[in-house]
């Protein structure tokens, strides 16, 4: 076991889980859908582009736990298995993950999620 990895692994996944839900907190409680819906605010943003606001913050924490998973997975990795296999896996479920939650969060109507399932699928194959 590295113990660097795992605390820079445990690290990455506390930030990805402060950074959601701060934002949560500080800056998406704020916002009201309905005072979107609103004519004085429709001219500043739509309804579309808050939820892709909203999906873009919350992205980042699920690629950070990505990460911080694959930190992890190399701290505990079997010295047979080679490292490069473990993060390709990793950050391919981490993609797929966003993918998902993308194509969830914007109703399909941003083609993000098609990128994301890409290059998760790339990975795979590796």
């Amino acid at each position: 076991m590295n113990s660097y990895l795992v605390t820079a692994g445990i690290l990455t996944l506390l930030l990805g889980a402060a950074h959601s839900i701060l934002g949560e907190v500080l800056i998406f409680r704020r916002f009201n859908l309905n005072a979107i819906k609103s004519d004085e605010v429709k001219q500043f943003l739509s309804i579309r582009q808050f939820r892709s606001l909203w999906a873009s913050w919350h992205l980042v924490s699920v690629l950070g736990w990505g990460m911080g998973a694959a930190l992890l997975c190399l701290a505990f990795a079997d010295t047979r298995i080679a490292p490069m296999l473990i993060i390709a896996r990793m950050l391919s479920l981490t993609f797929l993950v966003s993918s998902i939650f993308w194509l969830i969060s914007t109703k399909g109507k941003h083609p993000a999620w098609i990128v994301l399932l890409i290059i998760s699928v790339l990975l795979v194959l590796v």
